[in-house]
Parts: C-alpha cells; structure tokens; sequence
C-alpha cells in the first residue's frame, strides 16, 4: 500500500500543469541549499508547447572544453606577433657523414677504447661547453624565456637570440658569488648592490652596449607597466663600468604576498653612439621608476638590437621593508588573499554516515568552539604540571593508549595530537 501512494505521488509530480497545458520537467539542481533551473529546464517550463516542435532549441549541445580555453586564451595575431628581433643563429649542426668519421677514428685508437672499457675516460667540460653553445643553447634559453613568460610580457610575443655571453654575479661573501642564469632564485638581500656584469664581445671592441634591469611583476597600480631598477647605456668594449649610468642601481623590492617576482638583464647593441637622455631616471620614486621595455625598444628600434638575456626569480623578505621605509620613503605594502567562508549546506536530520561530532561541529556557535579550544589549551600549559610535548607520531600514540572509545572520541583526540582544524591553536 505504502509503494502505491509513493507511485502515484511522484506521478503527480512529475506531471505538472501549468496555465492549462500538461508538461514535464527535468530534475533540479541543487545550488545554495535551494531548486534552481537552468536555462535549458525553463524552456520545459514555456506554457507554450512550441519547443515540442523544435528540439534544436531544447537541446543544444554544450562547447567541448578544448574550444572553450582556445576562447578564453585566444590572442589577436596582430598584436602578439612571434617575430625574431635579434640576430639570425643558425646551429652549427654536425652531419651524418662527419659524424660517422669521428666514430671510426675513435674505435681505431685503442687507447680510448682501453680507458672507456676501464671507465678512466676524461672529458674536458669545458670543450663540451663550447660545443654545446655553438649547437643548442640559445635555443634552449629561446624556450626557457618563452616558459616564464619573458617574450609575453616584454615584448609582446617577439623574441631574440642571446648570441653574446652575458655574465651577471652578485657578491655573496670574499670569497662566493651569486650567478644570475635563466629562471634561478635570489633573495633581494643577496642582490642588494649592484652586480658585477661582463659582455664577452672580445671580438669587436669598439662596440657599444646597453643594459637594462627591469621587473615585469612589480607595478602596484598597472599590470602592463614595469619597474626599472638598473640603466646603464654607451657601454664602450663591454666594459660597464665606462658607461652612461642613465639609471642609479635599485635593489629589487617584491611586495609581500605577490610570490616570485622575475628580474630580467636585457643586453641591447648599438650601431651607433645614442643620445638616452630623455629615459634617465634619477629619483628612486615609483612613479619614476615607472617604464614599458617594448615602447624603449620601439623608440629606437633602427639603433638597438637584442643580442644577451639573463633573469632571476626573487620572493620578499625582511630587507624589502627597509627598501620601502629607506629608499622609496612610503609605507610597505602587504597583499593578503581573501578566502570566501566555506559554503554549509542546509543542517538534515539524517547525515548519513558523517561523523555525528564533526557534522555538528558545522553548525555550532564558533565562540563555543573556541572557548572548548581555550579550555583545552589551558589543561595543557597548567601552571600546576609540566608541560608534556605531543607525540612525535600521533598515529603510534593515539593507538597504544589502553580502553577502549568510541570511533569519535578517537578522531577527536587524533585530530588534537596532530593540532588539526580547529586545534591547531594547540600548543
């Protein structure tokens, strides 16, 4: 009989009348603790039958995720354009036939073959390098750029070969340095001064250069825009030192809680002395400090050509406040990310299988939570008794403990042994 009633109940439901006319629903949703209908399901809802004659319009096929991200990342051609600025480099690849002759010379030594069957082979790292640089390094640094983003944010898609050698190293001690290489990590106090920097341009010195130091992540008011920390123009035979200072070294400051900041070296050749006056920045201000590397390079793009690269990653830390405080003369800034409260659904009376406690524990008042959490804190540093440390593994503790208890008491305890969710305040 209970089957019945329940049968003829859902038929009711289901066949629902509306303004007269006899239609069916899809099932709802469930969003915020409530029925809510999607733009598909109010269509049933017409008091108008029409879409029983149109099905096009009742089901229309959701977009595939591929075509929905091609969308929402789709670039205009025109304005990101992947187009070689620098030099052209090809690779100074090794043939087949060449190679083949290497092979027979090596396995007619007997000497070589000796040392490599005793594994006494030596290899100097240094002509491997040099074989490596001629070959497929700049390609590799060509894509290691394009991974963190330099070509996006720098240059608008376009992209450079670093045919010259650029070397940055930071002073750590006497006796080390810190290398800048493609994508390494710094804290801004080991790049607080300003670091020694060597063009190897051995082979025409009467070449002139122009550095640049910039942070493409830093900008507090304007995503597009940059921070120039370093600007050093006219560089005669590589020699830094003998060039403009267009602008006084400034040591990096990324703004608490905005992650890695990258810090890019830009090596620029010039054919020709240029007058760089009108982008020097003396004052250590951020509006001056304000700069756009693709409208400097636009500006004198028939005189400047992209030939070095290097860049470093560095995340805040106790110096930066003093660069604020000290040098930007303004107060620090803190970034905090905003967690939305966690969504509770509406409190049922039969949970299910949750545990009763930690379902209950949603729903209670949160001062009586943490004045249970302040209770126990405070039988744990009793003036009374000396403090007992937790458990080094709570699991093996929590287990060896003699009684038994019920399975809530016993994740309660857990989940304090390893001041977890609300006991984490434990001490």
């Amino acid at each position: 009989m209970a089957a019945r009633i329940a049968k003829n109940t859902l038929l009711t439901i289901k066949n629902i009348y509306i303004n007269g006319h006899r239609t069916s629903i899809l099932p709802p949703r469930w969003v915020g603790g409530g029925y809510q209908f999607t733009e598909k399901e109010e269509i049933y809802l017409d008091p108008s039958p029409r879409w029983m004659h149109n099905p096009d319009r009742a089901f229309e096929p959701d977009p595939p995720f591929k075509e929905i991200m091609k969308k929402r990342n789709y670039v205009d051609p025109e304005v990101q354009k992947s187009v070689n600025i620098g030099t052209t480099f090809r690779p100074e690849l090794t043939g087949r036939a060449t190679m083949r002759a290497i092979v027979k010379k090596n396995r007619e030594n007997p000497d070589l073959e000796k040392a490599a069957r005793h594994r006494t082979l030596k290899i100097d790292l240094e002509e491997v390098k040099k074989e490596y640089r001629k070959e497929q390094f700049l390609l590799h640094v060509k894509q290691t750029a394009a991974h963190y983003g330099i070509w996006r944010d720098l240059f608008n898609g376009a992209f450079f070969l670093p045919v010259t050698e650029l070397s940055v190293l930071y002073d750590l001690d006497e006796e080390y340095v810190n290398p800048v290489c493609h994508g390494n990590r710094l804290t801004p106090s080991e790049a607080g001064a300003a670091p020694t920097v060597e063009i190897n341009c051995s082979d025409d010195d009467d070449s002139l250069w122009t550095l640049i130091m910039t942070n493409p992540d830093g900008h507090l008011q304007d995503n597009e825009q940059e921070y120039l920390h370093w600007m050093v123009g006219n560089i005669a035979g590589g020699d830094v030192s003998k060039g403009e200072v267009l602008c006084d070294y400034l040591r990096p400051f990324p703004a608490k809680g905005t992650g890695f900041h990258r810090h890019v070296f830009l090596l620029f050749k010039q054919k020709k002395h240029l007058d760089l006056s009108t982008t020097e920045r003396r004052e250590f201000t951020l509006a001056d400090r304000t700069f756009k590397t693709i409208d400097f390079y636009r500006k004198y793009e028939d005189d400047l050509v992209p030939q070095g690269l290097a860049f470093f990653q560095s995340e805040w830390d106790e110096s930066v406040r003093e660069v604020y405080h000290n040098v930007l003369h303004m107060k620090e800034p803190e970034f905090q990310f905003w967690h939305p409260p966690p969504y509770i659904a509406k409190q049922k009376m039969y949970p299910g299988k949750e545990p009763f406690n930690r379902y209950f524990d949603r729903y209670r008042d949160k001062k009586e939570i943490a004045e249970e959490v302040v209770k126990e804190k405070l039988k744990l540093i009793s003036p009374n008794k000396p403090y007992e440390p937790p458990f080094k593994w709570p699991h093996v503790a929590h287990r060896v403990k003699a009684g038994y208890k019920p399975t809530w008491q016993a994740r309660k305890e857990e989940l304090m042994l390893r001041r977890r969710e609300q006991w984490r305040d434990l001490p």
